[in-house]
């Protein structure tokens, strides 16, 4: 029998910019897809670039929300694009990873 609970939890570890160590959970294909749409809206990049990054690490294993102002008011935007850069790597390194 096939056991989903058995699989490997797949977490992108990172330090966030105030020391705290976070670990972000796979995002399902509902969250890719609406993280997906706000890269695509080049109009708003400004606004959808916190929006996305918000989205990505709330997702944790602490349980901590990061809202789209925090992100703003804590990272620069060559943090952000930073951030995103590892962590889009990250997950299609696991995409195509056998669990």
């Amino acid at each position: 029998m096939y056991d989903m609970t058995k699989l490997r939890e797949k977490t992108f570890d990172f330090i966030f910019i105030d020391g705290r160590e976070i670990h972000v959970f796979s995002p399902t294909l509902k969250a890719r897809n609406e993280i997906i749409s706000l890269f695509q809206d080049t109009s708003n990049y400004v606004e959808n670039l916190p929006k996305a990054i918000s989205r990505i690490i709330s997702n944790n294993r602490e349980k901590i929300d990061f809202s789209s102002e925090e992100i703003t008011e804590k990272l620069t935007e060559d943090e952000m694009a930073d951030l995103i850069d590892h962590f889009t790597n990250w997950l299609n390194n696991e995409m195509n990873a056998k669990n």
